[in-house]
């Protein structure tokens, strides 16, 4: 399942097809892609162009503003007739939302968030998280096919290979949603600058108050690196919404990722997971941050920013 806003292919659907090709690879495996709604065609051409078997643009009455309800009777006929193993779905608030609806008209099983796959002898095993995000369980589905709600970041985003599929147009019916659509409301935006930056210094809870916010921008600047966070820093009204990355906010893959006082929670490393070389500075040598980093600093943040600022202005 591949979603659009505004009539843009979400990088979710590059993702799901990487997905999908290491799924692929355990056998001869045809891969499609579905969207669902009006006015998508350049977002469907743009899925082709990625190369798979098919697109399949459904269209239809009902179908032009999000309805969960909605989508999941248009989809399951059209899914039941293919008869896939794997039905990918974005693990975002609409694939929330209708992915569990789906599984029970296939009779699949449903599982999610997928952050990822481990190919064992008995098939592909899905890593789900559990006790709060603190663990991650390998789970397999008993059932034939199953709904797989993919996290966002989980998994490298596929490159285009081979031509490109051909796209199939299909008309549903008219559906009754269920709900009347009263219009949309503009949420918090990705920044763009933080989207391409090369360096981002991002800071979590353990930078302690809202004076020390003044040294890390200062550092920043003096890096060159964008200014981000965690989500408690945001909520706090210490960053804006723009700046906050994680599961809930920007998915970055800068070449360098400074993690300042954050902890490592999941909800934060999804939107991570992509740097290329990852620096943890945390006052605990147990945080799970450090496992992901390439470079870990046990040290009291604030200190050690001032020490780095210093160093900084120093070499230039």
């Amino acid at each position: 399942m591949a979603h659009a806003a505004q009539g843009a292919l979400l990088p979710s659907a590059a993702e799901l097809l990487g997905l999908a090709r290491r799924l692929a690879g355990q056998g001869p495996t045809a891969i499609k892609a579905i969207l669902v709604g009006q006015d998508l065609e350049a977002a469907a051409r743009e899925m082709a162009g990625l190369g798979l078997e098919e697109v399949v643009l459904l269209e239809g009455p009902g179908l032009n503003a999000y309805s969960g309800p909605a989508w999941a009777r248009a989809l399951t006929p059209l899914l039941a007739a293919l008869g896939p193993a794997w039905v990918l779905v974005p693990h975002d608030s609409q694939g929330q939302d209708y992915a569990p609806v789906l599984s029970l008209g296939l009779e699949a099983a449903c599982l999610g968030p997928v952050e990822g796959l481990e190919d064992t002898d008995g098939g592909a095993a899905f890593l789900c998280p559990g006790q709060g995000g603190k663990v991650l369980w390998p789970q397999r589905p008993l059932t034939p096919s199953a709904v797989l709600s993919v996290a966002p970041g989980a998994f490298p985003a596929a490159q285009a290979q081979g031509p490109a599929a051909p796209l199939t147009r299909l008309a549903c019916a008219a559906l009754a949603p269920g709900i009347r659509h009263l219009g949309e409301t503009e949420g918090h935006g990705q920044s763009r600058e933080l989207a391409q930056a090369q360096s981002v210094l991002a800071l979590g809870r353990g930078l302690g108050k809202r004076e020390n916010l003044a040294l890390a921008q200062d550092l920043a600047a003096c890096l060159g690196a964008c200014l981000a966070g965690s989500r408690p820093l945001c909520d706090l009204g210490w960053l804006s919404y723009d700046q906050q990355v994680g599961q809930t906010g920007a998915t970055v893959a800068p070449r360098l990722y400074l993690a300042c006082g954050i902890s490592g929670a999941r909800q934060h490393t999804l939107g991570m997971r992509g740097a290329g070389f990852i620096v943890a500075i945390n006052h605990d040598p147990q945080a799970p941050m450090h496992d992901l980093a390439d470079l870990s600093v046990v040290a009291d943040l604030p200190q050690f920013l001032q020490a780095l600022l210093e160093a900084c202005r120093a070499i230039k």
